[in-house]
């Protein structure tokens, strides 16, 4: 049974077979006895090997020697992060805005998604037309990549923003927010993320005044009448969140009633102006 199971994990490539090792050792001692283009070949050659490598790894990156330490973390991260050679290839031959990736600095996200980071495309061009005027940053692309994922999540590309990428991203990543202050700083990162695909006068307004997160049956609700943030964060009856939904822009749509409350308000204020406008009509007949 036991040989069984270690095939199956050999087939999945998540050992190392005998002579797999054999080569991983001589291409990790490659760093220190290779000249700079047969170590970087090296490099190469171990990030196609892929996970099966990592330990070996793991263990040359504590080394003394510089060299090998800092190729071993080289090889560490692009194995370990598949998506971003990919993302690069993706920038530069999609993206009229240069192929250069930078960490975003949405860093509240970092305790949410320990295995997932949020790139940022900065674009190279000016904005034009009323965006130049207003001063606003040139359209800008955010994607976000998962460790071990051969691909990424495009979030916000040139200037067009996907609520419904960012939401399924933050709903694979088994987030728990059980408890209020979890609730809580997690709906600060959430706004912070939907802002970031705003422009700055749209991100400002988002972003001020105040929100309120109420507990709900099935999860938590932020609601406000700022454009953006009425959202509910729909969780498992242990705590983890199981589905983001954008609501419209109504105010308190969870209190005083819900959203029937809400219409059956608007209805009244609609019968309300008609009103008003009927008794204008008849005012301007008497003159």
């Amino acid at each position: 049974m036991l040989c069984t199971a270690v095939a199956l994990l050999l087939g999945m490539g998540v050992l190392p077979a005998v002579q797999d090792e054999d080569r991983i050792q001589k291409l990790i001692q490659t760093f220190s006895e290779g000249n700079k283009d047969e170590r970087g070949l090296a490099v190469d050659d171990l990030v196609k090997i892929g996970r099966p490598a990592i330990e070996a790894l793991k263990k040359a990156a504590v080394s003394s020697d510089l060299e090998v330490k800092g190729l071993a973390a080289q090889a560490i991260e692009k194995i370990e992060w598949l998506g971003l050679e990919k993302l690069k290839k993706y920038a530069k031959e999609n993206l009229d805005e240069g192929s250069t990736v930078e960490l975003s600095k949405i860093r509240s996200l970092g305790r949410w998604l320990p295995d997932t980071r949020i790139y940022e495309v900065t674009g190279v061009n000016a904005a034009n037309g009323p965006a130049a005027m207003m001063g606003l940053p040139p359209p800008h692309s955010m994607f976000a990549i998962r460790k071990y994922e051969d691909g990424f999540h495009r979030l916000l590309v040139k200037g067009v923003y996907s609520t419904n990428s960012i939401n399924t991203l933050l709903q694979m990543s088994k987030i728990m927010i059980g408890e209020e202050d979890a609730a809580m700083d997690f709906a600060i990162a959430y706004m912070e993320l939907s802002s970031a695909g705003a422009n700055q006068n749209t991100a400002a307004m988002m972003m001020q005044g105040a929100s309120r997160l109420e507990k709900v049956p099935d999860g938590w609700a932020l609601v406000s009448s700022m454009y953006g943030s009425n959202v509910h964060f729909k969780t498992s009856k242990d705590g983890m969140l199981t589905e983001i939904q954008q609501k419209g822009n109504v105010y308190n749509a969870y209190t005083a009633g819900g959203e029937a409350a809400m219409e059956e308000r608007a209805k009244l204020e609609i019968e309300k102006l008609r009103l008003e406008v009927d008794a204008l009509k008849r005012q301007l007949e008497k003159k």
